[in-house]
């Protein structure tokens, strides 16, 4: 009997992502430059592979510049459907290369599985050192098939130390703080519905004790997707912790994103 579990971890594949990570690779099978395929059909952004024995490779990928040698965790993370028939011998492999040569692999066994396998993997990479990862799929019956979607894989570089979080220019539901120069500018992404007027910022120095640092207007038209900036000419020291409420028509008050901190 096939049962429909999860490999590992269950992962959300959406923009809203939980870690924060200082690169990241997403499948997209309209650009060229995010993959290459031995066989199988791409077409309106999915993969699919039916009676073969196909690979899909990412680009090479470089693990950052923390100091050399300092291991980085890279998230791995897979969402593969199935035509939900799979038998013993239908596999999918994951391959692991790390400065071209082979680093480990992952089995999938199709039979495991009904029409969706979701696979999460943490390597380890040496800083600056490359590496890229290999999808082999594998089926030999007509009515039998493997099909990776765009987006449906994805690859983190996990923050380290002292590094600070990448945008996701995707995200409309995340707050950005970065130091600059003794300032700290805060950036975000929202789309607004018609009922928001204004952005309230606040700081603290602890996380828990917050005070008013300013406001941001609204100025984007019903429907329309807008990057909002709030620059804090005098941020706390050594930490300062910053959220932003979205003030609403009538004094209603919803809060937008999460809690961000910058160290100093």
């Amino acid at each position: 009997m096939k049962t429909n579990i999860i490999l590992f971890l269950l992962l959300i594949f959406n923009t809203s992502l939980a870690q924060d990570y200082s690169a990241m690779y997403r499948l997209d099978l309209n650009e060229a430059s995010s993959y290459s395929f031995s066989c199988g059909i791409a077409v309106n952004n999915e993969w699919t592979v039916s009676r073969n024995s196909c690979n899909l490779y990412t680009p090479v990928l470089t693990a950052g510049e923390l100091p050399q040698y300092q291991l980085r965790d890279i998230d791995v993370n897979i969402r593969l459907t199935t035509s939900g028939n799979l038998e013993d011998n239908d596999f999918a492999w994951i391959f692991y290369y790390i400065d071209e040569k082979p680093a480990g692999s992952k089995t999938i066994k199709g039979s495991d599985y009904g029409a969706e396998v979701v696979f999460k993997d943490v390597i380890k990479v040496p800083a600056r050192s490359k590496y890229r990862i290999r999808v082999a799929l594998v089926c030999d019956d007509d009515d039998e098939f493997w099909k990776l979607s765009s987006g449906d894989l994805f690859i983190g570089q996990k923050l380290a130390e002292g590094e600070e979080v990448i945008e996701d220019p995707q995200a409309t539901n995340k707050v950005y703080a970065k130091k600059d120069r003794g300032i700290v500018r805060l950036h975000w992404n929202d789309k607004f519905n018609g009922d928001e007027q204004y952005y309230q910022i606040e700081r603290s120095a602890d996380g828990v004790q917050f005070q008013f640092a300013g406001f941001v207007k609204r100025n984007n038209a019903a429907g329309e997707t807008i990057r909002n900036t709030f620059i804090d000419s005098a941020p706390f020291q050594p930490a300062s912790f910053y959220r932003v409420t979205k003030i609403q028509d009538q004094g209603k008050q919803e809060n937008f994103g999460e809690v961000v901190k910058v160290r100093w």
